[in-house]
């Protein structure tokens, strides 16, 4: 079933629509669930093999604008992996696993335009990434991923009409990207989101009045 998921994501390129590789997923699935209630000894390996196939079938779903199909997936492997921390609390790939799927549960919200809900799931994607990025503070990668969770944030905040804590966000965006581009060169992902993050910080001050600080940013 390895063979399956592999070829699942493999198909990706010729899958226009999504169905194949939906298909192979749920047969993946359908086993490996199987296998976990017949093999409990060998539950960790079977929970993340299933949690990441719920998270590639929650993207897959997002990709066909069906949201609340993603925040289904999204929410399985939240679940599965929130007890895989629990049995390692300390380990900063479960958590990052973790965040990954709560990230995702907020980011279905936020297209179904549940914000207070993306901005819940968002904050707490957030703190989990801020912990691994603390304690990993030279890991670039740990902050870059910090930096766009806190942007996707930002959006939802604003959204809901807070002001306030999106422009306090955006800051601190603002301030990771910045530490990042002084260390070494942005990918343009990156590059294009701190420049983002910087005009909407702009707009908020000149929603407020604050004219010249809204042109310097």
């Amino acid at each position: 079933m390895t063979l399956a998921f592999t070829l699942g994501n493999a198909t990706a390129d010729t899958d226009e629509d999504g169905n194949r590789k939906i298909a192979l997923l749920e047969r993946c699935l359908g086993i490996w669930r199987e296998m976990l209630n017949r093999q409990p000894s060998n539950a960790g390996e079977l929970q993340r093999r299933i949690a990441r196939a719920e998270k590639t079938l929650s993207s897959v779903w997002v990709d066909k604008e069906n949201y609340p199909q993603a925040l289904e997936h999204a929410i399985q492997a939240r679940d599965l992996d929130r007890e895989m921390l629990a049995r390692n609390p300390s380990s900063p790939s479960a958590q990052m696993d973790l965040a990954f799927d709560i990230g995702a549960v907020g980011w279905a919200y936020f297209r179904m335009r549940d914000y207070p809900k993306a901005v819940e799931n968002m904050r707490q994607n957030v703190a989990l990434r801020e912990r691994v990025s603390a304690a990993n503070s030279d890991d670039r990668h740990a902050i870059d991923r910090l930096a766009y969770a806190l942007r996707d944030l930002a959006r939802a905040e604003q959204l809901q009409g807070d002001r306030a804590a999106a422009r306090r966000d955006l800051l601190t965006t603002v301030s990771l990207y910045g530490r990042l581009a002084r260390s070494g060169p942005l990918v343009t992902q990156s590059l294009g989101r701190f420049a983002l993050s910087a005009y909407e910080v702009g707009e908020i001050e000149r929603k407020h009045g604050r004219e010249v600080d809204a042109c310097q940013w």
